[in-house]
């Protein structure tokens, strides 16, 4: 057997990954990897294309979610039967925190992981979309995808100040983006339900729960159902964004008190079908195996797994259900630890 290790050199030296790589390798019987680097002109899309065309048994893809997304979008594209590893370097690392792989543990922990984990499936979600230019683009995305504050945030996050501060950066991001445009009017549809009209600060298309920060908006949403969480964020003046920070804050702690979803989550009913809401909720949502939206004001800044893919008009989004195979640890070991909290097992 042998690996595809696909790394971005602007986050980790070759031989630094040479020498964390080679123990992991030789405990699980495969020969040496094949070390391939990205470049501007060579993305880990095209990387780990060429590795499956070299017949490769696993891909580690090395970097942030940037390099995480296009590796594994290579593997859904090809429908390749080749496991996905992810040593995480970046940011946010949102795979690999849904997946209960710890950033904070040593490169020879993640390697370890990669070559001899449990495999799982995981579902990939395809999109798509017309850019504001009238171009239509078809991208993957394996975490999220969303429009509003989210892509903002990513637009008008300063990259040396997520290098200096994490995640925390991000709230620069969000301050600009609702300083220049606060809400947006568009319309979606789940599935084959009746199409739905909403005012809103973000609309997010989640295949995990965990986002940003450990903050989780959707704490049933697994990466193996088959099924996307729409979630609506919609607060209305100074109370509604206090009503956003405090749902968020207790969606996230109902990861670990799991009483607590009975309170927070909608009804099996309204997680099942569109449909309008009502009240004075700052975060709503629904479920279903596919997403259409238009957008009715200007264009949208839309991100895919914190990438930013540019101004979008509409969409499709379709989940492929258990379309890639995971490393992550042993299902005993991922009581996870993120910033401090246990989180809940994925399933």
């Amino acid at each position: 057997m042998r690996a595809a290790i696909i790394f971005n050199p602007t986050k980790i030296d070759e031989s630094e990954l040479s020498a964390a790589l080679l123990p992991a390798e030789r405990a699980n019987d495969y020969a040496s990897s094949k070390i391939i680097p990205t470049r501007p002109d060579y993305s880990a899309a095209e990387a780990a294309a060429d590795a499956i065309a070299d017949g490769v048994d696993l891909v580690i893809a090395c970097g942030g979610d940037g390099t995480v997304r296009e590796a594994a979008a290579a593997l859904a594209e090809t429908k390749a039967p080749v496991a996905l590893g992810i040593v995480p370097l970046g940011t946010g690392n949102l795979l690999a925190r849904n997946l209960g792989i710890d950033p904070r543990q040593p490169l020879q922990t993640h390697f370890e992981i990669a070559f001899g984990g449990t495999t799982r499936p995981l579902d990939a979600c395809e999109l798509t979309a017309t850019l504001d230019d009238g171009n239509r683009v078809r991208e993957w995305f394996m975490v999220m995808a969303g429009m509003g504050i989210d892509a903002g945030m990513i637009q008008f996050t300063d990259e040396d100040k997520k290098q200096r501060f994490g995640w925390l950066a991000y709230l620069g991001g969000v301050a600009r983006t609702l300083r220049k445009q606060p809400m947006f009017t568009a319309r979606y549809r789940v599935d084959s339900e009746s199409t739905y009209g909403v005012r809103a600060a973000s609309m997010l298309l989640l295949n995990c729960g965990q986002l940003q920060g450990g903050i989780t908006l959707a704490p049933d949403a697994t990466f193996d159902d088959g099924m996307l969480d729409v979630v609506i964020v919609r607060p209305r003046g100074p109370l509604g964004w206090l009503e956003l920070l405090g749902q968020g804050m207790l969606r996230s702690i109902s990861t670990v008190v799991p009483p607590l979803r009975e309170i927070l989550l909608e009804s099996d009913a309204e997680k099942q079908v569109a449909r309008r809401y009502s009240g004075n909720r700052a975060i709503t949502g629904a479920q279903g195996a596919g997403v259409s939206f238009a957008v009715d004001s200007d264009a949208e800044p839309f991100q895919l797994d914190g990438d930013l893919l540019g101004r979008v008009r509409d969409g499709l989004v379709v989940v492929h259900h258990d379309a890639l195979n995971v490393r992550a640890p042993a299902v005993d070991e991922t009581a996870r630890l993120v910033f401090g909290l246990r989180g809940r097992v994925a399933r």
